[in-house]
């Protein structure tokens, strides 16, 4: 019981943010759900709480560039994929890619349904 505020407040703030944010796909649903929510100092109505921000000290303009190179390749190679007519989600045995994915090779190679990158 001593160890059950953090847990619970930080699943409060991420069902909350959940909710606005599906919220205009989905509104009526959303709204009953957020009408039960033991949040203090709420909105009324979700549709007229603030959207979720996030704090500047979590942005991180480097990692969102690599991300959005493993983006961009993804995008290139399911392009290549359809101009070749190959069978979407169907695994290709090899893309060959040049520079820098970082971390992203997983996301890559998943995404774009290949086997393994060269």
């Amino acid at each position: 019981p001593a160890m059950r505020a953090t847990p619970q407040w930080v699943l409060l703030k991420a069902i909350d943010a959940f909710l606005k944010m599906f919220s205009p796909v989905m509104p009526h649903i959303t709204e009953e759900l957020y009408s039960y929510l033991p949040i203090k100092g709420k909105s009324a109505f979700l549709m007229s709480a603030a959207w979720p921000t996030m704090p500047d000290s979590l942005l991180d303009a480097k990692a969102e560039a690599g991300i959005e190179r493993v983006f961009d390749a993804t995008r290139a190679l399911r392009a290549l994929r359809a101009e070749l007519d190959l069978t979407p989600m169907k695994i290709a045995p090899v893309a060959f890619v040049e520079g820098d994915l970082g971390n992203g090779e997983f996301v890559l190679r998943t995404q774009a349904w290949f086997e393994k990158l060269e």
